[in-house]
């Protein structure tokens, strides 16, 4: 029985997307990320049964123990090997809509306080989505900077012509990075921010996550803003979908990156952003731990 070459070997194993995981750990390193591929974690539908992403890289970018705060990225990736392009179709969306808190940033606090009850004015407390009271939508590198989200991701599959399919796509990608998420988010509670009297001295994490699908295949986008949709060839987009469950609730985005972009893709929306968030952090950390923002407008 004949053995195979090397480079049979090679090719085997890359075709699988077996060596496609590496090279994005290696991305990932490159960048001072640390990883582990094949991360495990307990499925929010069945606790008898362990999930694995393909890989996990994580860097932490701000600590202060003087104010129990934190700012931390962890990139969540699923390895897709493709021999036929994905397009991811959509519009651009409205600015109300993107200056919503993405579900995949956690921080501690979901709403800040913006009007204190005052005793016999049968005035309530009013809360403000901390997101944009913060300032994160404007930040530079913030997922809500970005106006192009895709609704549906699909392959594109050869035969006699060109077809598009969505077949797989959902349950194997979409659904287990929304599942992983919510298993690397466990740790981090979140609420409405407490009033002085209740507040307490836990940690306060800035807690950034980023879901991504990694494909070999070319990446296409379909914008279909106008009533003449427009077709590009782009490096990475954004899938977003709302998921209802009993367990996974809420609006997910995640990235899809063609592999060839994946350096300056981490680069630019995953280190930029967590470095510009941990730079308030230290400058202004009271804006994260006291929910004093001056510096930021209504």
């Amino acid at each position: 029985m004949s053995q195979p070459t090397p480079d049979e070997i090679l090719t085997a194993v890359r075709d699988a997307g077996w060596l496609l995981e590496q090279d994005t750990a290696r991305a990932m390193e490159e960048l001072r990320l640390k990883t582990q591929l094949g991360w495990a974690y307990e499925d929010p539908d069945d606790a008898t049964n362990s999930r694995e992403v393909d890989v996990m890289g994580y860097r932490r970018f701000f600590h202060s123990d003087e104010h129990r705060l934190t700012v931390s990225a962890r990139v969540l990736a699923e390895c897709k090997q493709s021999g036929t392009p994905y397009v991811l179709i959509g519009r651009e969306h409205e600015e109300w809509l993107r200056k919503r808190h993405p579900a995949q940033h956690t921080l501690r606090y979901n709403n800040l306080i913006a009007q204190n009850s005052l005793p016999g004015t049968g005035e309530s407390i009013r809360y403000a989505p901390a997101w944009s009271k913060l300032g994160l939508d404007k930040t530079p590198g913030s997922p809500s900077l970005e106006v192009f989200r895709a609704s549906q991701l699909v392959r594109l599959d050869r035969g006699k012509n060109w077809t598009a399919n969505n077949s797989g796509i959902f349950n194997s990608l979409v659904f287990p990075l929304a599942k992983a998420l919510r298993a690397a988010q466990k740790q981090y509670a979140s609420a409405d921010w407490p009033t002085p009297a209740r507040r307490n001295d836990s940690w306060n994490n800035v807690a950034l996550h980023f879901p991504v699908v990694v494909t070999s295949a070319p990446l296409y986008r379909v914008d279909a803003t106008h009533p003449e949709s427009s077709i590009a060839e782009v490096p990475w987009g954004k899938v977003i979908r709302q998921l209802e469950t009993k367990t996974i609730k809420g609006r997910f985005e995640i990235d899809v990156v063609n592999y060839q972009h994946l350096p300056g893709y981490l680069e630019d929306q995953v280190i930029q952003f967590s470095a510009n968030v941990a730079q308030t952090a230290e400058e202004d950390p009271g804006r994260f731990v006291k929910g004093t923002i001056p510096t930021v407008a209504d």
